[in-house]
C-alpha cells in the first residue's frame, strides 16, 4: 500500500482548490443581494465560452502600456489601466458563462425578459360575457316616467334610453366628457334585436311573478311595504354584477381592474351599492391606485348615501348624508399619483438598481338622486395612468439607463344603476334598470432597463458602449370599449 507522502498531499489540495476556483469562475452570475426571486424572467443563456483576458492596452492605439496610465472614461469616471482592465476581465469572465463575451460585434444583446402570460385576461373577459344576461324580448312600450314619479332632477323630454346610463348634470348635451369629471361620453342607445317592436326608446318590460305561496296579493303587499334590508322575508330585487380583469407577472408589473355593482329592492325601499379597484404591482409591491365604494339607500323612513374614495391609499372623498326629504347630488374629484418602488438587480453580471414606478392621476365623478322609495345613480371612477423606469449602477466601467413607453392602466368606467317602487299606477311594480360601460387599456407598451459596459474600441475616439437589455415589458396590451353588463327597465309586480 502506498502512503501518500506531506508533498503529494500539498500537491492534491492545490490541485483541489484550483478546480473549485475554475468551477466558480465558470458558474452563473450570483442574484444581485437583495434581489427579489423573478419566476417570470428569462434569461436567454447560450453555450459558455472558453475565458479570453484582455491584455493591458492603449485602447486607442492598443499598444502594451503600464498598469498605473490613468484612463479617463465617458462617465468621467478616472481609474488606473490596471483597475480597469481587472474590472473588464471579471466581466468578461461572467459573460463568458453565460455564452456572451464583450468582444462580440453585436452594440446590444438582449440579455433577459420578462415572460407575460396573456390567459388571465381571456378567461376573465369570457366570464364577463356569460355574466352579461341572455336577451330580453321586447313587450308593449311603456310611456316615460314623469319628474314627480322618479324624483329626478333632469327633464323628462329626454328620456332615458333602455339600458343607457344617464347624462352627468355636469355635461352639456352632445359635449364630450372633461378631465375633471372623469366620466366617459354618454354611449349610444341600444337598440331594438331585429324583427322585433319598438324603438331604441322602447322599454323592456318581464312578466309579473307569481305571489309567493300562502299570500293573497293584497297580503303579500301589505306584509312587504314595511319591509327592511334586514327582514327576514328578502328583498323582491337582488342582483349583482361584477368584474375584474388582471394581466401581468406580480413580481414584475401587473395591473388589475375588479369591482360590482348590486341592486336590491322591496316594496317602497330601493338599494344601490358600488365597489371598484384599480391597482397593480410593482416588483412585488402592491400599489393601490383606486379604491371607491358606495351605497345609495332610499325608502324606510329616510334617504342615505354613502361614497367614499381613496386615490393612492388617501382619502380624496367621503359623503356621508342622511336626509326624509329629497336627496341629490354631484360632484367630481381627482388627485396625481407618483407610486414606486426600487430594487437591487443584476443584468448579466452588472449590478444596476432599478426604480419602477407608475405616475398619472385618478378620481370619481358622480351623480345621484333619491326620493319616494327610489335611486337613481351614475358613478365614473376612472384611472390614468403611465409606467416608468430609472436604473442606476455602482461599477464605474459600466452605467445603466431605461427605455420605453408604457400605459400602465387607462379606465373610464360608468356605471348606472334606476331602482324604485311605482305604487300608484294601474299595476304597482317594482322597476330596476342598470348598466356598466367600461373602458379599458392595460400594460400597453415596452419598458426596458440597459446597462452597458465601456470597452476598449482601438481605435478613436478610445470607447465604445457594448449594452445589455433587461426587457422588463413588451406587450400590445389589453384594450376594450364595451358594455359589460346592461339591462333595460325591468318590472316586477307585487
Amino acid at each position: 500500500m502506498n502512503i501518500p507522502t506531506r508533498s503529494t498531499l500539498r500537491y492534491s489540495l492545490f490541485a483541489l482548490l484550483l478546480g473549485l476556483a475554475l468551477a466558480a469562475s465558470a458558474a452563473p452570475p450570483r442574484p444581485a443581494p437583495g434581489q427579489p426571486a423573478m419566476k417570470s424572467l428569462q434569461v436567454m443563456k447560450r453555450a459558455p465560452l472558453p475565458f479570453t483576458p484582455f491584455e493591458v492596452r492603449d485602447p486607442e492605439t492598443g499598444e502594451p502600456i503600464s498598469p498605473d496610465v490613468i484612463f479617463t472614461l465617458p462617465n468621467g469616471q478616472r481609474l488606473r489601466a490596471g483597475e480597469y482592465y481587472a474590472e473588464i476581465n471579471r466581466l468578461e469572465r461572467e459573460f463568458n458563462a453565460l455564452g456572451y463575451s464583450l468582444r462580440d460585434p453585436e452594440p446590444r444583446v438582449l440579455l433577459q425578459k420578462s415572460v407575460i402570460d396573456l390567459g388571465k385576461v381571456k378567461a376573465q373577459v369570457s366570464v364577463l360575457d356569460r355574466d352579461a344576461g341572455s336577451p330580453l324580448r321586447i313587450t308593449t312600450p311603456v310611456k316615460p316616467r314623469t319628474g314627480a314619479e322618479a324624483g329626478l332632477t333632469r327633464p323628462r323630454d329626454q328620456p332615458r334610453v333602455a339600458g343607457q346610463p344617464a347624462r352627468s348634470p355636469t355635461l352639456s348635451p352632445g359635449r364630450p366628457a372633461t378631465p375633471a369629471t372623469g366620466l366617459a361620453p354618454e354611449p349610444p342607445a341600444m337598440k331594438a334585436p331585429p324583427g322585433t317592436a319598438g324603438t331604441p326608446s322602447t322599454r323592456l318590460t318581464e312578466t309579473p311573478p307569481p305571489a309567493r305561496p300562502g299570500l293573497s296579493a293584497t297580503k303579500e303587499r301589505a306584509a312587504t311595504e314595511l319591509v327592511c334590508p334586514t327582514c327576514p322575508s328578502g328583498p323582491l330585487l337582488d342582483k349583482t354584477r361584477s368584474w375584474h380583469y388582471t394581466a401581468g407577472s406580480n413580481d414584475v408589473i401587473s395591473g388589475y381592474l375588479k369591482g360590482k355593482l348590486t341592486l336590491r329592492g322591496w316594496v317602497g325601499v330601493a338599494q344601490l351599492k358600488g365597489e371598484t379597484r384599480a391597482g397593480g404591482w410593482l416588483f412585488g409591491n402592491e400599489v393601490r391606485l383606486l379604491r371607491m365604494d358606495s351605497e345609495l339607500m332610499a325608502g324606510s323612513g329616510s334617504n342615505r348615501v354613502r361614497i367614499m374614495l381613496s386615490v393612492a391609499g388617501q382619502q380624496l372623498l367621503n359623503v356621508n348624508q342622511s336626509r326624509i326629504a329629497r336627496l341629490d347630488g354631484s360632484s367630481s374629484k381627482e388627485q396625481p399619483i407618483d407610486e414606486g418602488t426600487t430594487i437591487p438587480f443584476s443584468i448579466g453580471p452588472i449590478p444596476v438598481s432599478v426604480t419602477l414606478g407608475v405616475q398619472g392621476r385618478a378620481g370619481l365623478g358622480y351623480q345621484y338622486a333619491l326620493e319616494d322609495g327610489g335611486v337613481d345613480s351614475d358613478l365614473g371612477p376612472f384611472v390614468d395612468t403611465r409606467a416608468y423606469a430609472r436604473a442606476a449602477v455602482d461599477l464605474k466601467v459600466a452605467g445603466a439607463g431605461v427605455e420605453g413607453n408604457l400605459t400602465m392602466l387607462k379606465n373610464g368606467l360608468q356605471l348606472a344603476g334606476d331602482i324604485g317602487t311605482r305604487a300608484t299606477v294601474a299595476r304597482p311594480h317594482l322597476y330596476y334598470a342598470f348598466s356598466g360601460h367600461n373602458e379599458l387599456t392595460l400594460l400597453k407598451g415596452r419598458i426596458s432597463a440597459i446597462a452597458w459596459v465601456y470597452k476598449p474600441r482601438w481605435g478613436f475616439p478610445p470607447w465604445k458602449k457594448k449594452e445589455y437589455e433587461w426587457q422588463i415589458i413588451d406587450w400590445g396590451g389589453f384594450h376594450e370599449k364595451r358594455y359589460i353588463f346592461r339591462q333595460g327597465e325591468q318590472k316586477i309586480y307585487f
